[in-house]
């Protein structure tokens, strides 16, 4: 619904689908608004081909109404794309606004918006890419991963048991070393 809004805006405009949830409704919707011929279903994606289809687009979309984590934007991000996702779920997580929109649920107008203001400004688009891209390689790399894993576990063994950090800290002085988990 929001590309009948992008469309009207910006005939050049194409929309790509990946992957294989509601093709026939999308592809009914698009045939309802004359819109078929401006759309691509690539169907699912093999795993080595979805890089090199991320830096083709301008921008990934992913009006979610409710995603767990989000691994799709999380690859876009990587691929230095600006993203429009959704306040639900992962996407509130992983997106801000320097890299992206994030839209409620069903915000057709709102998602159309966001959709138009990347693509009518490509430095912002290219400014939005390459933040997404350099927080991905900061908080998503696997030293930043494994130090935030750490954390959790020793928040969770000192919510278990209060006196574990004590204990933790007074072995790793007995030992010279650091307590490992």
């Amino acid at each position: 619904d929001a590309f009948r809004l992008v469309a009207a805006e910006m005939p050049e405009a194409e929309l790509l689908f990946v992957g294989s949830g509601q093709t026939a409704e999308m592809k009914g919707r698009l045939e309802r608004y004359g819109l078929r011929s401006r759309a691509k279903f690539l169907g699912p994606l093999p795993r080595e081909k979805v890089a090199g289809w991320l830096r083709a687009c301008t921008v990934l979309c992913a009006p979610s109404f409710g995603e767990p984590y989000g691994q799709n934007i999380l690859e876009a991000m990587a691929s230095g794309k600006p993203v429009v996702g959704t306040t639900e779920g992962g996407h509130r997580h992983l997106l801000d606004s320097h890299g992206g929109y994030r839209i409620a649920p069903g915000e057709v107008s709102a998602l159309a918006a966001a959709l138009l203001d990347i693509l009518r400004d490509r430095s912002r688009a290219e400014r939005m890419g390459r933040y997404n891209r350099a927080l991905v390689e900061t908080r998503n790399a696997w030293p930043s991963v494994a130090d935030e894993l750490e954390c959790l576990y020793r928040s969770a063994i000192a919510a278990r048991n209060p006196g574990a950090d004590l204990v933790r800290r007074v072995h790793s002085n007995a030992a010279g070393g650091s307590y490992p988990l």
